[in-house]
């Protein structure tokens, strides 16, 4: 069942464009226009899915969910990046390329992926800002119904490496 990031990431937006797709139709009809591009093209590929090839994706699903099981059996906080490049403002669209290797604009920096299938408790906390004042996040997360100590941990990192807010930033 093991698989490579590139086809971890395929499955990931498959689901994610799909359930976009059946949220959010009537919602690009009404208000298309003010939507950003790369949601717009999220949706669309999502209506390309059928019912079968959506539930095909259950296996690796359950897969994935007893895998992260596993690892909070020895771990109690997971830290990572939040994405895989500096931030960028809302209204942008995300990057072409990262370390000079094309991505999809619209989902390929975003390394939160697997605590949205798994369900465990995720945080991004502030770790610093960009020259243009952006935050820089520090993902961390642990075992399903743990929020307190996620929370805790958040508090702890926050104490420990004092960043000053957006506001004071």
């Amino acid at each position: 069942m093991k698989k490579t990031l590139k086809q971890f990431i395929e499955y990931f937006e498959t689901l994610w464009t799909v359930g976009l797709a059946a949220s959010s139709s009537g919602l690009l009809a009404k208000h298309g226009d003010e939507l950003s591009d790369s949601l717009k093209v999220m949706i669309e590929r999502g209506k390309g899915y059928s019912a079968v090839s959506f539930e095909r994706l259950t296996d690796y699903r359950a897969y994935l969910w007893h895998m992260m099981q596993g690892i909070f059996e020895t771990v109690d906080v997971l830290v990572s990046p939040t994405l895989a490049t500096a931030a960028f403002r809302f209204d942008e669209e995300g990057p072409a390329s990262i370390n000079g290797r094309p991505i999809k604009r619209d989902s390929d920096w975003m390394l939160t992926q697997i605590y949205n299938l798994t369900g465990q408790p995720a945080c991004s906390i502030p770790i610093a800002f960009t020259s243009s004042g952006l935050p820089i996040g520090m993902q961390a997360a642990c075992r399903r119904f743990n929020d307190t100590m996620l929370f805790q941990f958040a508090k702890w990192v926050e104490d420990l490496l004092q960043i000053p807010t957006l506001a004071d930033h």
